[in-house]
């Protein structure tokens, strides 16, 4: 004869045959020692909850790496790359984002040189005009326009170089 059990089941069934089928957890441990299985659910818990985070920030790790790159890259520092990590999208964003910096790194490169090179254009002819207005001769009827000259020369000069800087 059966025993009927004090345990409550999940599920218990009785079969066609007469067999019972009983599905569920076992109460005892929770009714003799409830504090130790508490404990232990808690601390599976934490331990699962601290590998997922582990996990997620292992994942996201290229997302740090390419907002990282991007700060880097917008204060002007173009001699770092992003890291590229993995071969998935993240890794094709972070060749895309390096690809992009390189680009614009090639073309600040260019303004400079291009700047460079219209200064000397421009300061070239004027210092060419600036000497020779300084080696006209020094007699009184030529003294005014001279003076006139000079003037437009600075202003000319101050103007190419606010142009420049600008």
């Amino acid at each position: 004869m059966e025993q009927p059990r004090a345990e409550p089941r999940l599920l218990a069934r009785t079969t066609a045959d007469g067999h019972r089928v009983e599905f569920g957890l076992s109460v005892r441990p929770w009714r003799d020692r409830p504090r130790v299985v508490g404990w232990f659910t808690l601390g599976v818990m934490l331990a699962l909850t601290a590998l997922a985070y582990a996990y997620v920030r292992r994942l996201l790790r290229p997302l740090d790496d390419i907002g990282a790159g991007a700060r880097r890259f917008g204060a002007g520092e173009f001699d770092q790359p992003i890291p590229v990590r993995r071969a998935d999208e993240l890794g094709q964003l972070a060749t895309d984002v390096n690809a992009m910096a390189a680009s614009i790194h090639q073309m600040l490169e260019a303004k400079r040189a291009l700047l460079l090179a219209l200064s000397h254009e421009l300061r070239s002819p004027l210092t060419r005009a600036r000497l020779n207005a300084e080696l006209l001769p020094d007699t009184a009827e030529a003294q005014a326009p001279r003076q006139a000259l000079l003037r437009d020369l600075g202003e000319m000069a101050r103007v190419i170089t606010d142009l420049l800087e600008s």
